[in-house]
């Protein structure tokens, strides 16, 4: 019977010892800290579903993948901003509109649509913006007396492939973040 203890003790001693020693080997932490606002700023009226005009381009200018043409600018207000808001900035959602190996827009348009080419978002600056990486789009200065923001980007044609002539329709969802 004391064999049969010591064995049954040196077993357990070796079970408890060894989840313990193993969960030290690599001990990580992660924080995360974040700030609740009670107020956001809003879309100015009109801005909240924008339309942008791109501009006609040949098709043998998007001849080969990666290749960028026709870029157009748009702007978005925000206004009523909360006074600790000083800067905001476009969050494009990674929707399935977005192409997961390129990043851009699909074309989503049924007739007549051009073949091999989507729409890449861009700063203002023509660097590109990744949807679901809300840090890949730029911060906008507010107006701390209007309490008012304007965020300016862009989109350009971005070829998959050599492009074929056709319409191209490309549509993508924003929330606004806050700094």
């Amino acid at each position: 019977m004391k064999k049969l203890s010591k064995l049954l003790f040196v077993l357990l001693a070796g079970a408890v010892a060894a989840p313990a020693f193993a969960a030290n080997v690599n001990v990580g932490e992660v924080t995360f800290k974040g700030k609740i606002t009670d107020k956001t700023c809003s879309i100015h009226a009109g801005d909240e579903n924008k339309n942008v005009t791109m501009p006609t381009i040949a098709a043998d200018q998007l001849d080969a993948p990666g290749k960028t043409a026709g870029a157009q600018l748009f702007t978005v207000q925000v206004e009523n901003c909360p006074g600790e808001v000083k800067q905001v900035r476009a969050s494009f959602r990674p929707d399935a509109q977005v192409d997961p190996v390129t990043g851009t827009l699909k074309n989503t348009d049924m007739t007549g649509a051009a073949k091999n080419v989507n729409i890449q978002l861009v700063n203002e600056d023509a660097t590109v913006i990744k949807p679901g990486y809300h840090e890949s789009a730029h911060l906008f200065p507010v107006d701390p007396n209007l309490h008012t923001g304007t965020m300016q980007y862009g989109g350009q044609y971005y070829a998959t492939g050599t492009a074929t002539a056709g319409t191209l329709t490309s549509v993508t969802t924003f929330d606004v973040d806050y700094n």
